[in-house]
């Protein structure tokens, strides 16, 4: 009886962390300067195409940002490099 109730007690703990857990991550909104600098991370680890993708994110969420256009434009024409050796 009192191993059941340890793992009846376990089982709430666990359950109680990954509501915690889902409640932190479902509440945070990522910014425009979060795409911005994760596109410059994928870029420069040669993963052009999905900086493109977070470039293209930070510019829907803020369009004025001169920096996210030159790095997308830079992104796409470093694309073409590849594709058209």
């Amino acid at each position: 009886m009192y191993i059941g109730m340890l793992m009846r007690a376990r089982f709430i703990l666990i359950l109680m962390a990954l509501m915690l857990l889902c409640a932190a991550t479902s509440g945070k909104e990522y910014t425009a300067d979060y795409w911005f600098q994760k596109g410059n991370e994928f870029f420069d680890n040669g993963s052009v195409e999905i900086a493109i993708d977070c470039y293209n994110k930070s510019v829907e969420l803020d369009s004025t940002n001169k920096s996210v256009w030159l790095n997308k434009g830079l992104a796409f024409a470093n694309l073409e490099n590849i594709m058209n050796p």
